[in-house]
């Protein structure tokens, strides 16, 4: 991590409730760990990592129908990003720096790091309390 990023997981401030679109079906890579390696290791490593406290709902678990704000009259699929508090950010980076994991940026608004990870590892990162989703860094991803 270089100084300037650690700098800003230490100033980090807490996160609110985010609603956030969640694509139906969700791709095959965010329920089927092979896939997620195979993605992983197209986007040489590198995820986004959505954190999360670790007695969170992840966000694909609070999936709902709601009204959308583009289209009236039509209802898409949203979830909430729960809220994170900073301690709760730093104990996240802190748990996935154990495992391996290089952060390269963070997202201060969305509580959110782009990191490199070994594409192998990514299934039991995906697993921990306090990863919400990962998502590889790659510029389209085929839906199913």
């Amino acid at each position: 991590m270089t100084p300037a990023v650690g700098n800003k997981i230490r100033e980090a401030r807490d996160v609110s409730d985010i609603l956030m679109d969640v694509p139906q079906p969700p791709p095959f890579w965010m329920i089927n760990d092979s896939a997620l390696v195979a993605r992983v290791r197209d986007a040489k490593g590198v995820v986004f990592i959505g954190l999360k406290a670790p007695t969170s709902p992840r966000v694909m678990e609070t999936v709902r129908l709601l009204p959308s704000r583009k289209r009236p009259g039509t209802l898409i699929p949203m979830g909430t990003r729960s809220g994170i508090s900073a301690e709760e950010i730093r104990a996240a980076v802190a748990a996935l720096q154990r495992q391996g994991v290089k952060i390269l940026k963070y997202y201060a608004t969305m509580g959110t790091v782009l990191a490199e990870v070994d594409p192998e590892l990514s299934p039991k990162l995906r697993a921990s309390v306090f990863v919400d989703y990962i998502s590889p860094n790659t510029p389209t991803y085929p839906v199913n």
